[in-house]
């Protein structure tokens, strides 16, 4: 996976389940996370595209790294 596709996939994790919420409600939340500098945008013409900024998605790994300790340790309690 290239670097944009990856920073579009930590993006859609990040934002992609507010947007159930409705128009109004995910405006607010990118811009809220705009300026937490975890989703950057550009603009091209009319059109803005969001991408996750490297802060995002070296908290997005962390996370994964730490769901996948959790995961091990309850594994190992269980067996």
């Amino acid at each position: 996976m290239d670097d944009c596709r990856f920073k579009r996939f930590v993006y859609q994790k990040i934002a992609g389940v507010p947007t159930a919420l409705g128009a109004p409600h995910r405006l607010e939340l990118l811009h809220l996370l705009r300026r937490a500098r975890l989703v950057e945008h550009v603009k091209v013409g009319r059109r803005v595209y969001y991408s996750a900024t490297p802060m995002a998605i070296s908290l997005w790994n962390a996370a994964a790294r730490a769901a996948a300790a959790i995961v091990g340790a309850w594994r190992s309690l269980t067996q």
